[in-house]
């Protein structure tokens, strides 16, 4: 694969068409998720007193998770509908899981005791593989993301081997196992079913910013952390 289309597939989403509603919503979770990121850095590399495990902070950093999530998987229903294969599927999930497993590499080097072993990247390419299968099959999506969420919930017996899988207690910058989060996908594939069946946008008009944003949100979301580290630092020698 030629550099610039590997660069293509890794820095704009799995959606062929694009409606603009959809990508206005991705750049609002990129807002939130750099908001967040950056009270974080604050409290964590600066010392500010910033609480990020509960509170309105916490409300912005998980909202900005499920949003991303959920739309991975209203953008895969869009994809699949436009003919989409699954050498298409299986080549992005497989992008975006390696660019997780980067991320991975670098904090089990720098953060060895918070490192990232199954963050949101991982999830999103790992399920945008696993959920195909029900993409052509609508009837079974809404039934099984929910019980994919419950499994979650309920707390099924894990390990470190299987962290990946069901939530386990460890310490981590990033952490969203397979339960219950690939239920939160297929709702979005669901979602993608009923709202976007015909393809085409539900409201007029449009926010080039946000729209902006969300076509770029993976970019973003790979380089933003460096640079609001290296903004801190810089701010900190002024």
């Amino acid at each position: 694969m030629k550099f610039s289309k590997l660069l293509l597939l890794c820095c704009t989403d799995i959606t062929m068409a694009r409606i603009w509603e959809i990508d206005a919503l991705r750049g609002v979770a990129v807002i939130l998720m750099v908001a967040y990121h950056f009270f974080f850095d604050l409290s964590y590399f600066g010392g500010a007193p910033y609480d990020v495990s509960s509170g309105l902070l916490m409300f912005i950093g998980r909202s900005a998770a499920f949003l991303f999530v959920f739309l991975a998987g209203l953008s895969m229903t869009l994809s699949y509908a436009h003919g989409s294969r699954f050498s298409r599927f299986l080549r992005r999930g497989a992008v975006i899981f390696g660019m997780g497993m980067a991320i991975t590499a670098f904090t089990l080097l720098a953060f060895p005791r918070n490192a990232i072993l199954f963050g949101v990247l991982h999830l999103i390419g790992l399920s945008t593989i696993l959920a195909y299968p029900f993409l052509a099959r609508p009837k079974l999506i809404l039934a099984s993301g929910i019980a994919l969420i419950l499994l979650g919930f309920i707390g099924l017996p894990s390990s470190p081997a299987l962290l990946w899988l069901a939530p386990y207690p460890f310490t981590t910058f990033d952490y969203f196992p397979l339960l219950p989060w690939l239920g939160v996908v297929l709702l979005g594939a669901y979602a993608g079913n009923a709202l976007y069946g015909r393809g085409r946008s539900l409201l007029a008009g449009g926010n080039r910013v946000l729209e902006t944003l969300g076509r770029n949100s993976l970019a973003i979301y790979f380089i933003h952390q460096p640079l609001l580290i290296f903004l801190l630092v810089l701010l900190s020698y002024i």
